[in-house]
């Protein structure tokens, strides 16, 4: 796997080579990309990695694009991508029923009501994949 400094180095030349100009520094890359010019100091040093919300925030960017794959990071950011699509699905249609009822109801997640009604919802979910 790529390391991030080298990742980030190989970036920065890159745009540096074809940038027209004299400001063709960390700074102005840095403000091309909307980090800090330290933050992005410290990360083509190796002092320091993005957090990943940082990397998120560099894939929208064209030139980062392939920042998940070269660095061989999963894109995910949410524990239930890891879980079989069925049950994710599943979750996902309790969650939305809950939350539509919920509202209905005038109520929150954060209530009795709101979780007895997120559960009722959750068993239901697990019913129709049981085949109940």
């Amino acid at each position: 796997m790529m390391e991030f400094k080298d990742y980030m180095n190989g970036k920065y030349v890159t745009w540096r080579d074809n940038a027209v100009g004299n400001e063709a520094g960390v700074a102005k890359f840095s403000r091309l990309i909307g980090f800090k010019h330290s933050t992005v100091n410290e990360w083509l040093s190796g002092r320091n990695i993005p957090s990943r919300p940082s990397i998120k925030k560099l894939a929208q960017i064209e030139m980062f694009s392939d920042i998940y794959s070269v660095l061989e990071l999963p894109q995910s950011l949410s524990p239930l991508d890891k879980l079989p699509p069925v049950i994710k699905d599943a979750i996902l249609s309790a969650w939305n029923s809950a939350a539509l009822r919920m509202s209905e109801n005038g109520t929150t997640i954060d209530s009795p009501d709101g979780r007895k009604i997120f559960i009722e919802e959750v068993v239901k979910s697990q019913e129709k994949l049981n085949g109940a």
